[in-house]
């Protein structure tokens, strides 16, 4: 018996080794680790975006996929279209193409502009969706993926969102950071880092979340509140931009509990600091105004308010600097609300704007005058030095205008001519700023291939193509061999 007692015990051992190693093989990616990479001290562009460069690497998602289409193969190692890559530029930060292949005769039988070198897979799961971000700091890139388990009918939940990081020289296998309850349609994110820590704060429906890694990358996790209503996120493309006093508050809003004091009508205000990782839950509420968050600057924060006290319902668009200026003179009144809008950069304008009926560009000053930059439906993807850049939702072009050279406020003024980024000729992907990237003098974007595939593109506005004399463009991934570019000659 004992002997018997004893072969169980080993089977059983066996058998649990055999777990054990079989969890940490498929949890572990089957590639190597790469023995180049960017330094530390290199400067990242483009965080928050499909195509993020760290030195001479640009990483990137590798093409688009829908989360209701991406069905339960979404694990590491089975995903290459629409996964993540990263890529060595050359010296003037542009793709090495393949040498160009010719048949006996000379006839070009393939294309080698769209195959590139230097190319390498360090994700092979879903990147390139609908929520789709890229960040790095330090020598982790962090990016989010469809969830990829079932619910209790069976279905994969591909509409939810996982967050996750990874070493960028593929030294180690991905690590879950958090997933979402919520549908991606409810979730807002963005990511951050100061102080030698990495901040994640996710809107997962209406349960705020913050996770932070710290200077011993340590992570911590903590729900700031399980009823947010709204919240203004901060955003910082750049690793050499500095997080402002004013950015590391998260500023959101809730209902009205059963412990406010006799109020009826109107929301709260509440903010959480991320250096203390303390919430300060109610930090203005005065029984009238019900404040819907809608954008935050480096310096500033903007809302749309009702009052119950107001004899119309029309919210109106506001700025403070301070939250002690909400409902005081200080409070900066700028015009009625808007789908979207962003801060310009130079301090005689307001903010750049999508009208109420996202027909129109505007340029909008405190006094509530506009100027009209453009016509159409569009999505303002950001300001960056004279130039707002932004896409037409209605034709898929990338364009950006000038704001600056029309410096006056006149009303039925021509309307400026915007200059188009990206062929009109082929259609963007459009409908969302993550889409699109500028990161200096690039702008990468997502184009439709012949097959119906996207894939990424990088347009340098800082060299001229001297065959087209336009903007240096270049394709910029790996193809699936459906939509290899290739030619025959007819045999004789």
């Amino acid at each position: 018996m004992k002997s018997l007692a004893k072969s169980f015990q080993n089977i059983f051992l066996c058998l649990c080794l055999l777990v054990i190693a079989t969890i940490t093989f498929v949890g572990c990616s089957s590639y190597s680790s790469f023995t180049d990479n960017p330094s530390d001290d290199d400067v990242v562009y483009g965080n928050g975006s499909l195509a993020v460069t760290k030195g001479d690497y640009l990483y990137f998602i590798n093409g688009y996929t829908s989360y209701s289409d991406v069905g339960s193969t979404n694990q590491e190692g089975q995903v290459t279209y629409s996964a993540l890559y990263r890529i060595k530029l050359d010296s003037d930060g542009h793709p090495v193409e393949t040498e160009t292949e010719y048949d006996e005769d000379g006839e070009e039988i393939f294309d080698g502009s769209n195959s590139l070198e230097n190319v390498d897979i360090l994700v092979s799961k879903v990147v390139g969706f609908e929520y789709m971000g890229l960040y790095i700091f330090d020598d982790y890139i962090y990016y989010c993926t469809p969830y990829n388990k079932t619910d209790s009918t069976l279905e994969v939940e591909t509409d939810r969102i996982e967050f996750y990081r990874t070493k960028i020289d593929r030294s180690s296998s991905a690590e879950l950071i958090y997933t979402t309850e919520s549908a991606g349609s409810s979730v807002k994110y963005t990511a951050m880092q100061f102080d030698d820590c990495v901040y994640l704060v996710v809107l997962d429906g209406e349960k705020l979340v913050a996770v932070r890694y710290d200077t011993n990358n340590k992570k911590t996790t903590k729900v700031i509140s399980e009823e947010a209503t709204s919240v203004a996120l901060p955003s910082y493309s750049s690793s050499n931009e500095t997080v402002t006093d004013f950015n590391k508050y998260i500023y959101y809003t809730r209902a009205l509990s059963d412990t406010e004091p006799n109020y009826e009508n109107g929301n709260v205000l509440c903010k959480f600091s991320l250096s203390s990782w303390e919430n300060s839950d109610n930090i203005y509420c005065d029984g009238d105004s019900t404040l819907t968050l809608s954008y935050v600057s480096k310096d500033k924060l903007l809302y749309e308010k009702t009052c119950a006290s107001w004899q119309v319902t029309d919210e109106v668009l506001y700025a403070i600097s301070d939250e002690s200026e909400i409902g005081s003179t200080s409070e900066t009144r700028i015009s009625v609300a808007y789908g979207d809008h962003v801060f310009t950069t130079s301090g005689n304008y307001a903010i750049i704007a999508d009208d109420s009926t996202n027909s129109q560009l505007l340029l909008i000053n405190y006094q509530n005058q506009s100027v009209v930059l453009f016509e159409g439906s569009t999505t303002i993807i950001c300001v960056q030095g004279d130039y707002v850049y932004f896409t037409d939702d209605t034709n898929g072009v990338v364009y950006r205008v000038n704001y600056v050279s029309f410096g006056t406020y006149t009303q039925g003024a021509e309307v400026p001519e915007a200059e188009a980024l990206s062929s009109t000729d082929v259609t963007a992907l459009t409908g969302s700023k993550n889409y699109v990237c500028v990161s200096e003098n690039k702008v990468f974007y997502l184009q439709s291939y012949d097959s119906g595939n996207y894939y990424v593109y990088m347009i340098d506005l800082g060299q001229i193509d001297p065959d087209t004399e336009t903007y240096y463009t270049h394709f910029v991934g790996v193809l699936l061999e459906e939509d290899y570019d290739t030619e025959t000659t007819d045999e004789e």
